[in-house]
């Protein structure tokens, strides 16, 4: 009967459903696993001027590895992890480097510029030597050598002293 078939076609459609929902189900539960390997291992979410242990280190350098290396990449959870990796390693300068280095890859000299700049202006990155020459570096790169020499200048002039 016509009610009968609607029925059926209702439960197929329930059981398409549900082995999709069980498909993405499963997909998250192997990415969650996946992550819970960098997440289990690092136990400092804040800044804080005491450094960082050697194998925090290394769990962040695998962690953002293994991100940049997913396929397909999602850049928006890439940036998230990029920015949540530099409030307890702001005092690492690789791994500024490292964002600024991607970010130039994906959007240009002019927003590297702009994260390198930001950090300089709130003061993370002010007077710190390795800093400096990367801002310097990037500045020649945006065909401003005389505010590159300027800087490194002023950073002479301070640490001279």
């Amino acid at each position: 009967t016509a009610d009968q078939l609607e029925r059926q076609q209702l439960m197929t459609r329930k059981l398409a459903f549900l082995e999709e929902y069980e498909a993405i189900y499963r997909k998250a539960i192997v990415e969650v696993e996946e992550l819970r390997v960098f997440e289990s291992r690092l136990t400092r979410p804040y800044f804080h001027n005491n450094p960082l242990s050697e194998a925090q280190l290394e769990t962040w350098r695998r962690y953002l590895d293994a991100e940049e290396t997913r396929e397909p990449r999602d850049e928006c959870r890439l940036q998230a992890l990029y920015k949540r990796c530099l409030v307890p390693a702001n005092n690492y300068m690789e791994f500024w480097i490292r964002y600024v280095d991607h970010l130039e890859k994906k959007d240009g000299l002019e927003r590297a510029h702009e994260v390198l700049e930001a950090a300089f202006s709130s003061g993370r990155l002010r007077g710190r030597p390795d800093a400096i020459i990367a801002m310097a570096e990037l500045e020649e790169h945006l065909g401003k050598p005389d505010r590159a020499r300027e800087m490194l200048d002023e950073a002479w002039a301070t640490c001279s002293q």
